[in-house]
């Protein structure tokens, strides 16, 4: 027989090739909202296990580049910024046509909210037969909606008519996922997901030393003595926003003999 051959040195081995899924998420980094950094940690647990991972995120900045490399993964941002009721059509077209014109380029779709951009998403890729998966929450994030949306209910017609249209969908809790079936998304194409709790940061000596010496590079203001106990705030806020969260641990804090807190707060 032409080409064929029973000898054990012409035998290739068979590898999959591993599995290329593009994430739709209108945030993203450098966005450090709680949606874009649960992300983020999930798209380390799917690289560790050999799927393939790409971003297609909002360019929320026109100065940030359209094209970054994060933690292994490739981020590509797209114009608009859903700013107005145009910018969001705008930005759904965007999308979808740049989804269509990589289509050789994943084997499946993960949208990573149950919101209009996922309707218009599934109206356009379902056509040509790739898997689309979203993620279905009840309490949707109000970072992640565009204030131009005057409705962003998973219950909305157009929404729920695609979430029953997708391949699958995942939800974040048993409620979400009673929702879903309420929806009438099948129980084959429905699963409950929590979203994952992550392994604590190693805290060795060394890399405790490793980090007070890098806070101290940052500024002399945050030197602080070995052993010290360290909270840190992220973002903008105000003395009576952060009271509150000081408040709730200030047994640990206060109890502490080498602590430093206001005195306002000891007085609580």
């Amino acid at each position: 027989m032409i080409g064929a051959s029973t000898s054990p040195t012409s035998q290739s081995t068979y590898e999959p090739l591993p599995l290329r899924v593009q994430i739709v998420a209108r945030n993203y980094w450098p966005i450090s909202d709680e949606p874009s950094l649960r992300l983020m940690h999930t798209l380390d647990a799917w690289n560790s296990i050999g799927i393939v991972p790409k971003v297609l995120t909002t360019r929320w900045n026109s100065q940030w580049p359209d094209r970054a490399f994060l933690r292994n993964v490739l981020v590509e941002r797209l114009l608009p910024a859903q700013t107005s009721s145009w910018n969001e059509s705008h930005f759904q077209r965007n999308v979808t046509k740049w989804l269509v014109h990589h289509a050789d380029s994943y084997d499946a779709l993960y949208v990573d909210a149950s919101d209009p951009l996922l309707a218009a998403i599934v109206a356009k890729i379902k056509p040509i037969g790739k898997p689309i998966l979203a993620r279905f929450c009840l309490d949707q994030n109000p970072v992640a909606k565009p204030r131009a949306l005057s409705s962003y209910l998973p219950s909305t017609p157009p929404i729920a008519d695609s979430l029953r249209k997708c391949s699958a969908v995942i939800a974040d809790h048993r409620r979400a996922y009673q929702s879903l079936l309420d929806l009438g998304v099948s129980k084959e194409r429905s699963t409950w997901i929590p979203d994952a709790v992550f392994a604590p940061a190693e805290r060795s000596e060394s890399l405790r030393r490793s980090a007070a010496h890098a806070l101290f590079q940052i500024s002399g203001d945050l030197a602080i003595p070995t052993q010290t106990a360290l909270m840190m705030h992220f973002g903008e806020t105000t003395m009576s926003q952060i009271q509150v969260v000081l408040q709730s641990v200030r047994s640990n804090v206060v109890d502490s003999p080498r602590a430093r807190c206001p005195q306002n707060l000891r007085m609580a």
